[in-house]
């Protein structure tokens, strides 16, 4: 990467990112506008949102987000990756997220950033854990620390132990998109097999290979065991 290339900040260690104090914060928001008396004619205000993105100033853009989560930046972390089928610890890529509009917004020069740009740099931040994970995950053989926060809880929630969550994670999130939809819709959102298939994406037989891939891929499910009809099948076939 050359020097004048635009980098990322990293995912954890390096920026100590976390909620700033409210009275710091205050200092940091510039001061408003002016009454109706001395306004240019004509001239609109800028909005609260443009008030957070002030200044060129990455530290000082951190710590306005970061007070009160005024963007809702963890809510649309936690929405786009229902969207796009992806097991992510959610407090992991909201510090992430964090940093990534803090950083972008300094370095783009956004006053007043849409939200399709916040979105774009959601889905980054999402790719950056990802691609994280995968990379240590290709590195390292041995099982994750156990109380490594990127892991414990959302091995937990998974179902899996907290030492091999990552590894279950990443084989996961590896998966065809098809797959990983298919297993969210009727095991995260708890959607009916009929309502399922009525979207128009699976046959039957795909779906249900679907969900088998990814219980396995989180290690429910051994390779080439199946469930339900089929093992019956299989079973009375030996």
């Amino acid at each position: 990467m050359g020097a004048g290339e635009e980098r990322d900040p990293p995912s954890r260690g390096g920026l100590g990112i976390r909620p700033a104090d409210p009275q710091q914060v205050g200092e940091l928001i510039p001061q408003p506008p002016p009454t109706h008396e001395t306004s240019p004619r004509g001239v609109a205000p800028p909005s609260e949102r443009a008030r957070l993105f002030a200044s060129h100033d990455s530290s000082a853009i951190l710590a306005r987000i970061s007070s009160g989560d005024p963007l809702r930046l963890y809510e649309t972390g936690a929405r786009r990756l229902r969207q796009r089928y992806h097991f992510v610890d959610q407090d992991r890529l909201y510090e992430l997220v964090l940093a990534f509009v803090a950083h972008h917004a300094a370095v783009e020069k956004q006053r007043d950033p849409d939200d399709a740009w916040l979105t774009a740099v959601v889905d980054r931040a999402i790719d950056s854990i990802l691609t994280e994970d995968a990379e240590e995950q290709r590195r390292m053989a041995a099982p994750n620390d156990p109380q490594d926060p990127r892991y414990y809880h959302l091995g937990l929630s998974v179902g899996v132990e907290p030492h091999v969550a990552r590894s279950a994670v990443v084989n996961f999130n590896a998966l065809p998109d098809r797959t990983r939809m298919g297993f969210f819709r009727l095991l995260i959102e708890n959607k009916s097999v009929k309502d399922t298939l009525a979207e128009g994406i699976w046959e039957p037989d795909e779906l249900r290979h679907d969900i088998w891939d990814g219980l396995r891929a989180l290690g429910h499910l051994r390779e080439g065991e199946v469930l339900g009809k089929a093992a019956r099948k299989r079973r009375k076939g030996k």
